[in-house]
């Protein structure tokens, strides 16, 4: 077996460069703009009527004991109590 080479004529010529003008980021694209929108905010207001309120029946209670109150010693306060300054906060750069 032999080997053959065959030449395609299309092949055979020799290539030519084309040029043409592209668009890239060069220019800034056409835009249409839409006009001024305007985003307004709308809130509503709604009322419920609060639940009736339900009545226990009255139970009578039976008074407790009374306690005798005892007063505590006072103690002397070491430190008189400190004043701290107010801190105002600045509002960030």
């Amino acid at each position: 077996m032999g080997l053959e080479v065959i030449a395609i004529p299309r092949f055979e010529r020799p290539l030519e460069a084309t040029v043409r003008e592209t668009r890239l980021l060069c220019e800034a694209p056409w835009v249409r703009s839409l006009g001024r929108l305007e985003f307004t905010v709308t809130t509503e207001g709604w009322k419920f009527p609060a639940p009736p309120m339900i009545a226990a029946p009255a139970t009578p209670r039976e008074p407790k004991p009374s306690r005798q109150l005892l007063d505590a010693p006072q103690l002397p306060d070491s430190h008189p109590p400190r004043v701290k300054s107010h801190i105002r906060a600045r509002p960030t750069a």
